[in-house]
């Protein structure tokens, strides 16, 4: 009777998986620590404080009906503002002479919204003065 051979052992874990799922592992490993990491951070380092908003006005344009101060609604603050409400003012020699106003649905944590102001007269005839008057807790 010939010998019984023993079988040959099966290759490992290590031996099976081919170098290219090893390393897909490794970088999705990496990418949700990297990820779960930034948002700890982010909840215990972020200000608890209010919107930080400032307001900046462009050149006006002048389009049919009037002219179009475009604005850029910036919030410096980690905190979300909802329905910022900006008003702009024409002065001169102090006195109000147009008077208008925009809401801006949303202006995200340290990020920006755009949009503008219709006067009806031009406003490089005027002092323009242009300010964030109110926002909502979203």
């Amino acid at each position: 009777m010939a010998p019984r051979r023993k079988p040959a052992p099966k290759p490992g874990l290590v031996q099976r998986t081919p170098i290219a799922e090893w390393v897909a592992a490794a970088l999705g490993l990496a990418l949700t620590a990297a990820v779960i990491g930034y948002s700890l951070w982010e909840g215990l380092a972020g200000d608890d404080g209010p919107p930080a908003l400032k307001v900046e006005a462009w050149p006006p344009e002048a389009v049919a009906g009037g002219h179009v101060v475009p604005l850029v609604v910036r919030n410096d603050s980690h905190a979300t503002a909802a329905a910022v409400e900006v008003r702009g003012v024409l002065e001169q020699g102090g006195v109000a002479i147009e008077e208008r106003r925009a809401v801006f649905a949303y202006v995200p944590g340290g990020g920006e919204a755009r949009g503008g102001l219709v006067f009806e007269r031009d406003p490089r005839a005027y002092a323009l003065r242009v300010a964030a008057e109110g926002y909502e807790e979203p």
